[in-house]
């Protein structure tokens, strides 16, 4: 191997590092804001395959926040022109974006809650964004949550308390096919959601639309989120708030750090 190939696979190497938040730096100081009463499991494993507390509590901060925020809500009226009372339908994050200390994957019951493990659980600081979606296009992002999820990959999504959804991973997964060096397309939807409910409700697959809180990232067809890459910027409205700072509030406000698994994502024929 010639220097200028190892120079630029070295290059290549530092650049990668450098745009991944240090797993290995533990920022458990800071300012006591709450107080964890049960464990909390931050692993992949338990993170990116199934509902999981955290990823619960985590996406339950963006609601409380969406839900009594009278400026967000006017935001969004004008933004997309709804007139009368506006609710955001329910919030996900994906399980990417959900870190653990490197000496740790638990936040053990009894812990206090400082202002740095906020920064540990969410080293990425991603503003929230709302998107308009249809019920067919709700239906084929949850299909991508769940396309690889037995390889653990952070394409996969936790949810507020207002969606449930019921998954068979017996069944074909969604298939991308890449056309090109920038192009992408779903060659096979998949069909692994077999149910979906909002507020213990059907949802309507070719005529409701839903207002949904995600990351900018995810918002933007990251992590292979092809329905949302394809979405108009008319579709989306950065709420100019990261998810560090809406959890922030959030522990302050209820002290308590309890979430438990609520039956919002199911499993048939395991």
């Amino acid at each position: 191997m010639n220097k200028k190939i190892i120079l630029i696979l070295i290059t290549l190497f530092v650049f990668m590092i450098s745009c991944v938040p240090d797993p290995l730096t533990c920022t458990r100081t800071g300012e006591v804001i709450g107080l964890v009463t049960v464990d909390l499991d931050l692993s992949s494993k338990s993170i990116r395959t199934k509902e999981a507390p955290i990823g619960n509590y985590i996406a339950d901060s963006v609601m409380e926040f969406l839900d009594n925020d009278n400026m967000s809500e006017i935001r969004l009226q004008q933004y997309f022109h709804v007139t009368g009372d506006f609710k955001v339908d329910f919030a996900i994050v994906n399980a990417g974006n959900i870190r653990h200390c490197n000496f740790s994957d638990k936040i053990e019951a009894g812990t206090d809650f400082t202002t740095g493990m906020i920064d540990e659980l969410l080293p990425f600081k991603s503003n929230v964004y709302v998107v308009q979606v249809r019920g067919d296009e709700l239906k084929q992002i949850l299909e991508h949550s769940v396309a690889k999820i037995e390889d653990t990959k952070g394409q996969f999504l936790q949810f507020s308390k207002e969606l449930s959804i019921t998954v068979d991973k017996t069944k074909a997964p969604e298939i991308i096919n890449k056309i090109n060096e920038t192009e992408s397309e779903i060659s096979f939807p998949g069909e692994r959601i077999v149910s979906v409910k909002l507020n213990g409700n059907i949802i309507d697959d070719n005529i409701a639309i839903y207002y949904v809180a995600t990351s900018g990232y995810i918002a933007t067809g990251g992590d292979d989120y092809l329905t949302f890459a394809e979405m108009g910027d008319e579709k989306r409205l950065d709420m100019l708030n990261t998810y560090n700072v809406l959890l922030d509030k959030y522990i302050r406000s209820v002290i308590k750090i309890d979430p438990t698994v609520e039956g919002r994502i199911n499993f048939v024929n395991e």
